[in-house]
């Protein structure tokens, strides 16, 4: 998927979703989930609720966007995400559904949906920070991110996750670095892409960076 930002706001995250076109005949769906199964290596018992259920198919994109800038090259997956798609067939199978924009404004980050049937775009009333951070002593381990778009999808007295977009090779280096320095040395295990450690309490972190995305996630629990 390529897309260009041709609107005046940050575009923080864009997903297409895709469905059966109507007229698809049965012995062309049954081909191609016959292709999906060889590429992803499930059982007939594993396909069988696949031939019971229309095709789908998304692409997904959590890249920063400033206003003119365009991003290429952004996978598209069949149904969840079981792979991603390698037989451009399926494209001729499906057709646009919604549209999920994801834009900053105000330090706020809004969600509006287009749908491509009903030609209308709808806005979500909730909105999420964009500088997001846990009250939990959690936080206190670790050093909150400055300058960058921080979203969570756990915060929880015993565990906390959370994304850091926009963020370079260098970014992800660097809050290696600064968690190492915060105590974060038992146990390590580092590569590219990835580090993992405790501190004395036990307290575990792990941190990934996702290339492609530009995103690098953390993970920080505290002993069970």
């Amino acid at each position: 998927m390529d897309y260009t930002n041709n609107s005046d706001v940050v575009l923080v995250g864009f997903k297409l979703d895709f469905k059966e076109k109507k007229d698809v005949k049965e012995e062309v769906k049954t081909s191609l989930l016959e292709q999906i199964q060889q590429d992803v290596g499930l059982s007939d018992e594993q396909m069988e609720h696949f031939y019971d259920r229309p095709l789908e198919m998304y692409a997904k994109s959590e890249k920063i966007v400033n206003p003119e800038e365009s991003v290429t090259g952004q996978n598209c997956y069949y149904y969840q995400g079981y792979v991603y798609l390698k037989n451009p067939d399926l494209y001729e199978l499906v057709e646009p559904d919604i549209a999920t924009i994801q834009y900053l404004k105000d330090d706020e980050i809004y969600t509006e949906y287009y749908d491509f049937h009903k030609k209308k775009y709808s806005l979500e009333e909730k909105t999420e920070e964009a500088d997001y951070w846990t009250d939990s002593e959690l936080g206190k381990l670790i050093t909150r991110p400055k300058d960058k778009i921080v979203r969570s999808d756990l915060d929880m007295e015993n565990a906390f996750s959370f994304k850091i977009e926009g963020s370079s090779q260098e970014d992800f280096e660097s809050y290696v670095e600064d968690c190492i320095g915060k105590g974060f040395t038992v146990d390590s295990l580092r590569s590219d892409m990835n580090y993992s450690a405790n501190n004395e309490d036990g307290n575990d972190l792990y941190i990934s960076y996702d290339a492609d995305q530009e995103v690098i996630d953390v993970n920080i629990s505290s002993p069970q």
